[in-house]
C-alpha cells in the first residue's frame, strides 16, 4: 500500500492538470450548451481520454474509479474509496497522490480507502494507481473534487423588547424596533455541524458595544445611539484553518428621547388616573377632595402637556372645581341663613349653590325650606324668590334657564324688576349666541390659514361679549400671526442672501416658502422675478416628493419615506436622520439639497424661538423695574432675530435709565 503527497512524474502531472480542467469545463459550460453541442462535447471528451491514455503508456484494461464517500469542507476530514472490478482483488498495491493544499493524509483497507484534510477552498486533484506485485501499472484513476467553506450563519436570539408607551391606547406595548442601550444577542450555528472545540473572531461597526460569551460562540451588542449594527464573524478550528465567515445586520432605532418620553407619558397617566379616581369618589361632605383631585391633574400635566386627555380633563376639573367650590360656599350661607330663620336669604344662596353646581344634599335643603315657608310666603314673595333664582342663573351666564325663571315670577308677581330682566337676559342671550357664530366662524378660518379673518371675527366677538377665553385665542392667534410674518421676513432675508450670492435656485425656493407662510406683495414680486430667471428644470424640489430615489436601492427608499413620515408629523430631527441614512446609501444632490434646507430651517426657528424667550424674559424683568437687565435681553433678542417693536422699546428702555 502506497501513498504520494506531491505528484513528481511528468505524465502523472499532466494527467491531473488535464482532468482538473476537463472537470473544470464541464461543471462551468455544460449545463449552457444546446443538445448537439453536449454531444461534440462528449466525443471530444472521449477523444482526450484515448490521447490520455495513449500518452500515459497504456490502455487500462480494468475499471477503477475514485468514489468521494462525504462532502469536502475546509478543515474537515474527507474520505475515499477505491471502486471497480480491479479494486476487489487481493494481490494489487495501491499508490494514493494528492495535491499540496492537503494535510492528515490517512490509507486504510489495505490502501483502497484514503482521508485527509483541506487547509482551503483549492479545487484537491488526486490519484491512485493499481500496481501488480512487481510495481508494473495495472490502472489508474483521476479525481478533481470541489472544497466548500463552512456555512457560518449568525441567529438573533430571541430579546425581551422594550416597553414603549402608546398614547392612544394608554397602555404600554412591545417595542417592534431594538432601543439604544438595549442588550440583544447573537448565536453562531455552522453547517455542517462541528463537534471540535472552535474559535470565534468578531468584528463590530463603530460605536457599538459588544460582550462575548465564555466559549466565544455568542455575542450580545448594544448602542448608545440611533443606527445599524453591523457584526462579522469569523471561525477557525484550533489549528488556525479559516473554515468559513458569516455578517449580520441590525437596526437600533428608538432613541432615549422616545424611552424618557414614553416613562414621562406614563407617568402622567398614572398620576392622571388617581386624580380621576379621587375626584369621582369625592363629593358634598368631603368637597377639600375636588381640590386634590386638582392637584394630582395639575402634576400630571406638568408630566406631560402632550396627552389631549389629560390636557382637556383637567381644564375642565379646573373649570368645575371653581364651581363646585363657589357652589359649597354658597351652600354654607344658606345653611347661616337657614339657621336664623332667614328663609329668603336662605333660598337664594342654595338656588345660587345649585346654579354653580348640583349637590342632591343642596336640592334637599332647598326643599326643606321651601316646606318651611310654603305657609307662610305669599305669591309676591315667591316670585322675588323665582326672581332671585333668575339672577342667579344670570351670574352664571345660564341665559335660557334665567329667561325662564324671570317668566316664572311674572306668574305670581308682575314686578318691573322682572320685566326688565328678561329685556336684559334676552340681550345677553343674543349677544352669547352671536358670539359662539362669529367664534366658529374664527375657528373654521384658523382651519382654512385666514389667521387675520379670526382675529377680526374674535375681536367683534369680545364686542358682544367680554371673554377670557376668547381673548386668549385672540392672543394666541396674534402670536402666530407674529411668528409666520418673522419667519416669513426671515426666509426673504435669506432669498436675498442666495440671490447676493448668485444661488438663484436657492434664492427662489426661499421666497416660495416665505410667501406660502405669509403672502406678501414683497415676497410675490420677487417670486415672479426670479420664476423668470430660473429654469423650471434647475428649481429645487418644493417637498422631499419631488425627489428621485433610484428604484435599484430599497433601503434608500424606505428610509426616504421613513424621513417624509417624521417631516410630516413635524419631527424634523428624526426627519433629518432618515433623510442623511437614505442620502448616505444613494447620493443624490437634490436630496442634499433638501436636507440643507431643513437644518436652515431649523436654525432659523431655534433663532425666533430664543429671541421670544429673551423677549419673555425681558418683559419680567421690565415688570419689576429691573431695566438694566432686561435692556440685556431685548438687544440679544433682536441680536438673534431682528424685531422694529423691540428695538422701539429698547429706546424707551433707553430714555426710562437716561432721564434717571
Amino acid at each position: 500500500m502506497l501513498y504520494r503527497k506531491n505528484i513528481i512524474d511528468t505524465d502523472y502531472v499532466d494527467m491531473c492538470s488535464l482532468v482538473v480542467i476537463i472537470e473544470s469545463l464541464k461543471f462551468c459550460f455544460i449545463r449552457r450548451l444546446g443538445m448537439r453541442k453536449k454531444i461534440n462535447l462528449f466525443i471530444s471528451f472521449f477523444v482526450i481520454f484515448i490521447l490520455m491514455s495513449t500518452f500515459h503508456g497504456e490502455a487500462f484494461s480494468q475499471s477503477l474509479e475514485i468514489k468521494q464517500i462525504s462532502e469536502a469542507y475546509i478543515g474537515q476530514p474527507v474520505t475515499f474509496e477505491a471502486v471497480g472490478e480491479i479494486a476487489q482483488s487481493d494481490d494489487v498495491n495501491f499508490e494514493w497522490a494528492f495535491s499540496d493544499n492537503v494535510t492528515s493524509i490517512m490509507i486504510g483497507k489495505g490502501g483502497r480507502s484514503s482521508s485527509f484534510t483541506v487547509l482551503n477552498t483549492s479545487p484537491v486533484a488526486l490519484s491512485l494507481k493499481a500496481l501488480s506485485e512487481n510495481g508494473e501499472a495495472i490502472s489508474e484513476a483521476f479525481l478533481a473534487i470541489k472544497v466548500n467553506e463552512v456555512k457560518v450563519d449568525i441567529n438573533l436570539k430571541p430579546a425581551k423588547m422594550l416597553q414603549i408607551w402608546n398614547p392612544k391606547i394608554h397602555k404600554e406595548e412591545e417595542a417592534k424596533e431594538f432601543a439604544v442601550n438595549q442588550k440583544f444577542s447573537f448565536e453562531v450555528s455552522l453547517f455542517p455541524e462541528l463537534k471540535e472545540k472552535l474559535n470565534y473572531k468578531w468584528k463590530t461597526s463603530e460605536k457599538v458595544s459588544f460582550e462575548l460569551s465564555e466559549n466565544g460562540k455568542e455575542i450580545t451588542i448594544w448602542r448608545e445611539e440611533p443606527g445599524i449594527c453591523s457584526i462579522e464573524v469569523e471561525v477557525t478550528n484550533r489549528s488556525g484553518v479559516l473554515l468559513g465567515k458569516g455578517v449580520a445586520f441590525e437596526d437600533v432605532i428608538i432613541p432615549i428621547s422616545t424611552i424618557e418620553q414614553s416613562q414621562s407619558r406614563k407617568k402622567a397617566w398614572e398620576t392622571w388616573s388617581e386624580a380621576l379616581k379621587m375626584w369621582n369618589s369625592s363629593g358634598y361632605m368631603n368637597v377639600e377632595s375636588y381640590e386634590k383631585a386638582l392637584e394630582l391633574a395639575f402634576e400630571a400635566l406638568k408630566i406631560n402637556d402632550d396627552d389631549y386627555e389629560i390636557v382637556d380633563g383637567t381644564e375642565k376639573m379646573k373649570t368645575d372645581n371653581d364651581f363646585i367650590q363657589r357652589s359649597k360656599l354658597y351652600a354654607l350661607e344658606g345653611d347661616s341663613f337657614r339657621e336664623n330663620k332667614k328663609w329668603t336669604e336662605s333660598l337664594l344662596s342654595y338656588r345660587r349653590s345649585l346654579a354653580a353646581w348640583r349637590f342632591s344634599e343642596v336640592e334637599n335643603a332647598i326643599s326643606e325650606v321651601e316646606e318651611t315657608v310654603k305657609s307662610i310666603r305669599l305669591d309676591r314673595e315667591k316670585a322675588s324668590w323665582v326672581r332671585d333664582m333668575a339672577k342667579a342663573y344670570e351670574e352664571e351666564k345660564r341665559y335660557e334657564d334665567a329667561m325662564r325663571a324671570y317668566e316664572e315670577s311674572l306668574l305670581f308677581d308682575r314686578q318691573e324688576e322682572a320685566v326688565k330682566g328678561i329685556e336684559r337676559v334676552d340681550s345677553l342671550y343674543k349677544n352669547l349666541q352671536m358670539a359662539a357664530e362669529l367664534n366658529n366662524e374664527a375657528e373654521n378660518m384658523i382651519l382654512t390659514g385666514n389667521y387675520a379673518g379670526a382675529m377680526d371675527k374674535f375681536k367683534e366677538s369680545l364686542a358682544l361679549i367680554n371673554d377670557e377665553e376668547i381673548k386668549q385665542k385672540y392672543k394666541n392667534i396674534d402670536n402666530l400671526i407674529s411668528g409666520l410674518k418673522a419667519r416669513a421676513l426671515q426666509l426673504r432675508r435669506e432669498g436675498n442672501e442666495h440671490a447676493r450670492r448668485g444661488r438663484n435656485a436657492e434664492a427662489l425656493a426661499s421666497y416660495v416658502e416665505s410667501m406660502r407662510l405669509w403672502m406678501e406683495p414683497a415676497a410675490e414680486d420677487l417670486v415672479k422675478k426670479f420664476e423668470e430667471i430660473v429654469p423650471a428644470d434647475k428649481r429645487l424640489p418644493e417637498s422631499v416628493a419631488d425627489i428621485p430615489v433610484a428604484e435599484r436601492n430599497a433601503e434608500a427608499v424606505r428610509l426616504l419615506n421613513a424621513g417624509s413620515d417624521f417631516y410630516r408629523a413635524g419631527n424634523y430631527n428624526e426627519a433629518l436622520n432618515r433623510y442623511k441614512r437614505s442620502y448616505e446609501i444613494e447620493e443624490d444632490q437634490q436630496l442634499k439639497d433638501w436636507i440643507e434646507r431643513i437644518e436652515g430651517n431649523m436654525r432659523a426657528q431655534a433663532s425666533i424661538d430664543e429671541s421670544n424667550r429673551l423677549i419673555r424674559q425681558g418683559n419680567a424683568l421690565y415688570s419689576i423695574r429691573r431695566y438694566d437687565e432686561a435692556l440685556k435681553n431685548y438687544r440679544a433678542s433682536v441680536e438673534l432675530y431682528p424685531n422694529k417693536e423691540v428695538e422701539d422699546f429698547i429706546k424707551h428702555i433707553e430714555e426710562i435709565l437716561f432721564n434717571h
